[in-house]
């Protein structure tokens, strides 16, 4: 019988717990992440979710790396909102494995108009696009539905409903 590549490892959800004054945003990150725990949960993969804001080397001492796979469910870093890569190289300093991109690589991607002129250099193929730094040059854009994204922010942050 063939094993499971998580047999006998433990899933932990590294997750950012935000100091927000908002409670509403200090409890979406924990909604999230115990969703997150219950679906692995329901698959029979045994999981814990760690909490971390400022400090991620102790939580990290808690567990051997042999032992645990990680799902960086991290956006941000303290009160560094473009930090998520720093999570990740304190994995990698560690020697866990995770989920997710490596340091150098989240750390580029928080400049999406430097990654987009990469990857086209590359050759490789994204959505059409045009780099602002206002909303002038944009009368003849005729391409929809089309997303606003601010070039200096990962992910989607900075993206709300009046992107689209």
């Amino acid at each position: 019988m063939k094993s499971h590549p998580l047999d006998g490892r433990k899933v932990l959800v590294f997750y950012n717990y935000k100091d927000s004054p908002k409670e509403t945003d200090k409890h979406l990150y924990v909604e999230d992440a115990l969703i997150m725990q219950n679906e692995l949960i329901n698959l029979g993969v045994h999981t814990e979710i760690v909490p971390i804001y400022k400090n991620i080397e102790t939580p990290l001492k808690n567990y051997n790396p042999d032992e645990v796979i990680i799902f960086n469910w991290c956006e941000e870093f303290g009160d560094n909102p473009k930090g998520h890569y720093i999570v990740a190289e304190y994995f990698e300093k560690y020697g866990f494995v995770y989920t997710g991109n490596t340091p150098d690589v989240l750390e580029s991607s928080n400049d999406k108009s430097l990654f987009k002129k990469i990857l086209t250099k590359k050759g490789i193929s994204t959505p059409e696009y045009k780099i602002c730094r206002s909303s002038r040059g944009l009368e003849n854009w005729n391409i929809f539905p089309s997303i606003v994204k601010p070039s200096g922010e990962h992910s989607s942050e900075g993206i709300t409903k009046d992107s689209v």
